[in-house]
């Protein structure tokens, strides 16, 4: 049996001019477009209003159809009334945004008409304004012999009292990302209105006439019917807005709000639908993430990559094709997307460096907590939020051992070496399935082993030291974010370097440096030599490592482009160890103790990121 009852082709001007009004289902997404495919859209319009400009004698101007895709509705009759409401299940991106640059029109036109005197100019616009609004603003009816004036388009839960306020100028604030989405959207196409009318008013009044008439008649859509709730869902899947593919967690929010369709779940639904309001409020490559690594998390494994959704409803909601839900399963589903939910706001705090305990006791210092921030937001690793999640199960000491070591592993396995992140995500996962399965047998040291062991095969000190010196090296036009690190981790070990002869550790956690600010790279052999302190044979080494240390920004304006002898002052008043050392162990400065320095340096990296 086919899903589709009705199909046309039908002009915009036709099909909002109709006893009608639109309505986007709960289970939809909210407003999606992006700027591009606003322009795209945009596009579109100028080459009809082109057209009528130069055949505007001939009388093919308003038999020229531009086809604008289609859309897909749920035809209901209202009750007590001759009007038909239509629920949107694809297609809103293109009817929401027909909707506006109607309303943009509107707008011009009411300037327009606040700016003039002639009378009748002014009734002439004004009767413009009024028939624009009958047909795209607002949808009069009688119910039961009561008449009221109800919206044209009400967009979905998310944006529908923010799309309200936007187009009567009210000036609402952008609570997420639709939001924002929909005033970029209305801020564009009236720039695109204002560019492609005259500046003289009797002009303006014929473009923006053309503008009408274009949108009323040269733009047409497909129009595909059910009469059906039950099949929305189907064509919901099956069909994209101009080819903006449907993220997992908008078919997820669509297939468990389908599920609750029933008068007995009304409020279970509403429930749900607002919480996945809240969970898909980031952009959609964020949150498929999140549900990835909440999978992974959970069942031990990554969800295939084309298949989240399917993944989803199989392994975590445990459901079947032709489920029915009971009220109790429908309560099940409900607290099942609220752990969701809690979750994933979880993993978003993590990704943002948020200590995920209440640390009253200071059983870990700032230093600590600082290497979550540093792991995810400086290293910009987040691979690792699936262990990193399942290990808030155990003591906070254990968590943040782990944070260090994966800190370590990271930098040099794939900061430095560049190797491939799938091998270190497997060991993530089985780490964190056996958290999961039974945390009070967790052993970190079987962690450390299985990182080392990776680090052994693709990243050993060979390696390592190689890509050290071809990948550290200082470039004013990159991020100097790597050699900060490396250099900082260096003064942060370097009291325990000479006493530990295999693993030194952090002895002082009472110095904490800031990446951001009041942290800098100085070079030692200066940057930019004057002609005393040119030496021909440093120049092409001198953004090596060997070359390089790290001072204040105080210390580093008053260091400037100093001799080594003048720098060595400097150096010595700084309380840090890597440059008290130099002061010590360097006499003077040539090609030769770049080089040598560059050696010492590396080997002590190779020491410090080593995890047994």
């Amino acid at each position: 049996m086919s899903l589709v009852e009705n199909l046309r082709q039908v002009s915009v001007g036709k099909l909002f001019s109709e006893h009608s009004n639109f309505n986007i289902p709960k289970y939809q997404r909210g407003y999606a477009w992006q700027l591009e495919q606003v322009e795209d859209f945009c596009a579109d319009i100028l080459k009809c209003i082109n057209y009528r400009k130069i055949n505007q004698e001939n009388d093919s101007c308003q038999e020229f159809e531009h086809f604008f895709g289609g859309i897909v509705c749920i035809e209901s009759k209202v009750s007590g009334s001759s009007r038909t409401r239509y629920d949107l299940v694809d297609g809103q991106q293109r009817i929401a945004t027909f909707s506006m640059l109607a309303n943009c029109l509107i707008d011009a036109y009411r300037e327009l008409s606040n700016n003039i005197s002639d009378t009748e100019f002014k009734e002439l616009i004004d009767g413009r304004i009024f028939d624009l609004e009958k047909k795209y603003r607002y949808c009069e009816d009688e119910i039961n012999k009561r008449r009221q004036k109800l919206e044209k388009l009400t967009l979905s839960i998310t944006d529908s009292d923010f799309f309200k306020k936007e187009i009567h100028n009210q000036n609402p604030t952008p609570l997420r990302e639709s939001n924002k989405r929909i005033k970029k959207a209305l801020d564009h196409l009236r720039n695109f209105i204002n560019k492609n009318i005259s500046s003289d008013y009797e002009s303006r009044v014929d473009d923006l006439k053309t503008f009408e008439e274009v949108l009323n008649d040269n733009c047409t859509l497909i129009q595909i019917s059910t009469l059906k709730a039950k099949n929305a869902y189907k064509l919901f899947q099956v069909l994209n807005d101009r080819g903006l593919s449907l993220s997992e967690g908008d078919l997820l929010r669509a297939k468990t709000m389908e599920l609750l369709e029933s008068p007995d779940f009304e409020s279970i639904q509403d429930e749900v639908g607002e919480l996945w309001d809240e969970i898909l409020r980031e952009e959609p490559s964020n949150i498929k993430s999140y549900l990835s690594w909440y999978f992974s998390a959970v069942i031990g494994r990554s969800p295939k990559s084309k298949e989240v959704f399917d993944e989803y409803l199989k392994h975590i909601f445990k459901l079947e094709e032709g489920t029915i839900l009971s009220y109790d399963d429908a309560i099940l589903l409900k607290n099942k997307i609220k752990d969701i939910k809690l979750n994933i706001d979880t993993m978003s705090k993590l990704c943002d460096g948020e200590w995920p305990y209440e640390d009253k006791n200071n059983s870990v210092c700032r230093w600590d907590k600082d290497r979550l921030v540093i792991l995810t937001k400086h290293l910009g690793h987040t691979n690792c939020i699936p262990l990193i999640f399942s290990a808030k199960k155990l003591e906070q000491k254990t968590f943040s051992e782990i944070v260090n070591i994966i800190e370590k592993f990271v930098f040099r396995y794939k900061i430095i070496c560049n190797q491939n992140i799938g091998g270190a995500s497997s060991i993530y996962l089985k780490h964190a399935s056996h958290i999961i399965k039974n945390r009070d047998l967790f052993d970190i040291g079987l962690l450390k082993g299985d990182l080392q062991k990776l680090l052994n095969e693709k990243a050993p000190d060979s390696k390592f030291s190689e890509d050290i010196k071809s990948s550290l090296n200082y470039r004013s036009n990159k991020s100097k974010k790597n050699i900060k690190y490396a250099l900082i981790s260096l003064e942060e070990h370097w009291r325990s370097l000479d006493q530990e002869k295999n693993l030194p550790k952090v002895i002082d956690k009472t110095n904490i440096f800031d990446f951001e600010n009041g942290t800098t790279i100085e070079h030692l052999y200066p940057q930019n030599p004057d002609k005393d302190n040119l030496q021909d044979d440093c120049e092409p080494i001198k953004h090596t490592l060997g070359n390089l240390t790290i001072l204040s920004e105080i210390d580093n304006k008053m260091a400037d482009n100093l001799s080594f002898e003048e720098k060595k002052q400097n150096l010595s008043r700084t309380n840090k160890k890597i440059n008290q050392s130099i002061v010590k162990e360097y006499n003077h400065w040539d090609s030769e103790t770049i080089k040598q320095r560059q050696d010492d340096l590396t080997e002590k990296l190779c020491r410090i990121f080593k995890l047994t």
